[in-house]
């Protein structure tokens, strides 16, 4: 063999491993750092529209807008229509003729910390995911564990209401009213209940942050109401309605809310969001490499923050400063990369770890004969 040929091998050989590396990183999920700002769209093309578009913006929602009984039509004013789509904002918004976008699938995700806490991150709402939960579910019952927690800030925003209407029944008993899909006909609601037993019945937190749209908003509301579960995170974005998308003349889509979700205590999540019990922010990016790390690396890995160094004797006779240095130090990688420490499910595992201490373990169930044993005892 040549001195070029053993060149050529050991270059095809790094072309091969730089491609299993591309594909292997093309495989890992990728989380959402936020949309394009629906207002910015919105501006962008309402420039564009022409005056056959203006004209039928008003009609369209008057026709079929919830709230089309308190809105005045514009007529083809274009200051007008942008300031009525600036009051509806952000259930309605124009959008380009090809608005068709898939969100790339995220995995379910199931982990544990001390084998008395399940993590279950429910990814995208699909069928094959709802089976996904029930198998875990089923392993976490058969372990032992204690409590649950369950995130739901890698779901995209969808008004797949049957899907959500499955997630709530693995934990709330049947015949519990999740929620209604309400209509401007009352004869169109749709109900949503739960219909078997639950198959996981001990404390339950879930997690969301600002992006959480539709369904699962409405997943983290029926649970809270329901399931008595404690919502962690930050207040979701209040879109949990369902939208029709109308064509303008120009080929440009109005969206407009057609039907709104109501929960089971009468409350409604459209336009100010969920709110949750303990708030627990953090941006759309550190949200995203927080997902990705525990993804890769496990749970623990975004929970513990690394120990920071405490000023000292010796610090102080060098004339140093270790905190500020450490905390500089911090800021600029924060500033390059985002964190990958995950503040919202530490909450989440400071909470599941209080209640384990302060709920007590269930007695099993005494048997007849020891029941008349007690009892002749007394």
């Amino acid at each position: 063999m040549t001195p070029f040929h053993g060149f050529s091998l050991r270059l095809l050989a790094l072309a091969l491993l730089l491609l299993l590396q591309c594909a292997s990183q093309a495989e890992l999920p990728q989380f959402r750092t936020g949309p394009t700002s629906p207002a910015e769209t919105t501006s962008r093309l309402l420039a564009e529209c022409s005056e056959e578009d203006l004209a039928q913006i008003g009609p369209l929602l008057r026709t079929h807008h919830l709230q089309r009984d308190s809105i005045t039509d514009p007529g083809s004013n274009r200051d007008a229509v942008a300031a009525l789509l600036t009051q509806l904002a952000p259930g309605v918004r124009l959008l380009p003729a090809t608005a068709a976008q898939t969100e790339d699938a995220t995995p379910f995700h199931m982990d544990a910390v001390d084998g008395k806490i399940g993590y279950l991150r429910l990814g995208s709402l699909t069928a094959d995911h709802v089976a996904d939960l029930d198998t875990a579910l089923q392993g976490m019952t058969e372990k032992g564990i204690s409590a649950i927690v369950l995130d739901l800030r890698a779901t995209a925003p969808s008004s797949q209401w049957e899907l959500a209407a499955d997630i709530c029944r693995r934990f709330i008993p049947k015949g519990k009213l999740l929620f209604r899909v309400q209509t401007s006909d009352p004869k169109d609601d749709r109900l949503f209940s739960a219909r078997e037993e639950p198959r996981f019945r001990g404390p339950l937190t879930v997690l969301v942050h600002a992006l959480d749209a539709g369904a699962p908003e409405i997943i983290a509301g029926v649970l809270r109401i329901q399931a008595k579960a404690i919502v962690i995170g930050d207040t979701t974005s209040g879109l949990a309605v369902q939208f029709s998308d109308m064509p303008l003349p120009s080929g440009k889509l109005l969206r407009i809310p057609t039907a709104r979700v109501e929960l089971s205590d009468k409350s409604t999540l459209f336009p100010n969001g969920l709110k949750p019990d303990l708030t627990a922010r953090m941006s759309p990016e550190t949200t995203a490499s927080a997902l990705q790390a525990a993804t890769e690396k496990g749970i623990l890995q975004v929970l513990a923050e690394p120990e920071r160094p405490r000023l000292n004797e010796a610090a102080l006779v060098a004339g140093s400063d270790p905190e500020r240095d450490w905390a500089q130090s911090r800021s600029l990688r924060e500033k390059n990369a985002p964190s990958t420490q995950d503040t919202a499910l530490q909450r989440a595992i400071d909470l599941c770890i209080s209640l384990g201490v302060y709920t007590p373990s269930p007695k099993p169930p005494k048997n007849s004969a020891a029941k008349s044993a007690e009892n002749r005892a007394r």
